[in-house]
């Protein structure tokens, strides 16, 4: 998109805002913007109310995983309103579930027997971002305690009580993608990288639930898979100091490490499962490195 320059008076230049961008923000004549240099950018921000994003969807003929990745990702997109029809009261359950752990904010304002209206309720605000992406990555990272103090205690029958976690993950990654995606967040840090380190967060949470509803039907856990977890969980809790603290030596470092847990996970010829578990959240760790040097150098 290109403006011209208007010469305004002795020295100043004048440049149009375009109209589907401030009416998005209800910004109107004579309301304020702010600016922000950035080296060889120019950044305004509009701080007026965003007009709300309202959608109707027709659920009857979908199943319960398509439902709750439907509504996951309306969330994610920004959407502020949801109207939710269905045809049987099969998705009533799952609706309300879903409103109840993952969709923060969200509240059911309108339920009858065929349509159901989701509203935000909470406000959406980049000031929350930072402190929920670092809750996200210290819940994941209790998480991963507490499975190897778990097994080391051969108590690996508690584990299911540990994937509450793994939805409080959700909660918090969804509404971290939900800012971005929202084009709230006003830090100066790239947003496409921060997604995909809330991503991949997310998915390293669900690979310790995988891992958890496997061990904890497995009545002797393999020493293998405690010893290999203890690693795993070192290298997560690395990116995360990593994250926080960026040094390229370090990146260095855990790209070797990550090399000979591959090996070491992969050659291993005990609870296949959990090795894959352990591989799946490794390689994660490693789709972090990108991202973080590149805010870094941002930053």
């Amino acid at each position: 998109m290109k403006r011209k320059l208007v010469k305004q008076g002795g020295t100043a230049l004048t440049v149009t805002l375009p109209f589907k961008w401030a009416k998005q923000r209800n910004l109107s004549a004579g309301d304020e913007v702010e600016m922000e240099e950035r080296g060889q950018e120019l950044v305004i921000r509009g701080h007026g109310e965003p007009e709300q994003q309202r959608i109707s969807i027709d659920v009857s003929s979908l199943n319960e995983r398509t439902i709750r990745w439907l509504l996951s990702g309306l969330h994610k997109g920004g959407y502020d309103e949801i109207e939710i029809l269905f045809s049987s009261r099969h998705a009533l359950p799952i609706i309300q579930e879903l409103v109840k752990d993952l969709l923060l904010g969200f509240a059911i304002m309108e339920q009858t027997d065929k349509r159901c209206v989701l509203r935000m309720l909470a406000k959406d605000s980049s000031e929350e971002f930072d402190a929920t992406l670092r809750r996200a990555f210290l819940v994941t990272l209790s998480m991963a305690d507490t499975v190897l103090d778990l097994l080391n205690s051969k108590k690996q029958a508690e584990l299911k009580d540990i994937i509450a976690l793994e939805r409080t993950n959700n909660q918090l990654t969804n509404f971290c993608e939900r800012i971005l995606n929202k084009n709230l967040y006003e830090g100066n840090k790239g947003t496409h990288f921060l997604y995909v380190i809330a991503w991949n967060l997310e998915k390293i949470a669900d690979d310790y639930r995988r891992l958890c509803e496997h061990l904890s039907g497995v009545k002797d856990v393999d020493r293998d898979v405690a010893a290999m977890l203890e690693q795993v969980n070192r290298q997560f809790k690395s990116y995360y100091e990593l994250f926080y603290k960026f040094d390229a030596n370090l990146l260095a470092e855990l790209s070797e490490k990550r090399a000979g847990l591959m090996e070491r996970l992969t050659k291993g010829r005990s609870d296949t499962v959990a090795m894959s578990c352990l591989s799946s959240i490794v390689l994660r760790c490693e789709d972090f490195s990108t991202s973080m040097f590149m805010l870094a150098r941002r930053g």
